[in-house]
């Protein structure tokens, strides 16, 4: 979309979290989708030209669910598995997502 996008995140000083979802197009923000699972903190956001991607959650990764946002519409992928859920960095090559060690 040649744009920026960012998705939730927490104001550090009272860590009152949102999961909203903004865009900037190089002149102004929009305001998109709200995240399914509400306020987020701690997800990994990926992109591949294709989607943007969240992994993981809130609350020291207790939530294993991934999301792929695209076309202004988040759709539910699966969860993690439990191995994979604690994982912090990841990279998309091609099709495939790789989840690094943390």
């Amino acid at each position: 979309d040649d744009k920026m996008w960012v998705v939730g995140g927490c104001d550090p000083q009272n860590y009152d979290c949102h999961g909203e979802t903004e865009s900037f197009d190089g002149n102004s923000w929009t305001v998109g989708v709200p995240h399914p699972s509400g306020d987020i903190s701690g997800h990994l956001v990926l992109s591949d030209g294709y989607a943007l991607y969240t992994m993981s959650g809130r609350n020291a990764f207790t939530q294993r669910d991934v999301f792929m946002f695209k076309n202004n519409v988040w759709t539910f992928l699966g969860k993690l598995t439990e191995n994979l859920q604690e994982r912090s960095s990841g990279k998309i090559v091609g099709e495939y997502l790789y989840l690094g060690k943390k």
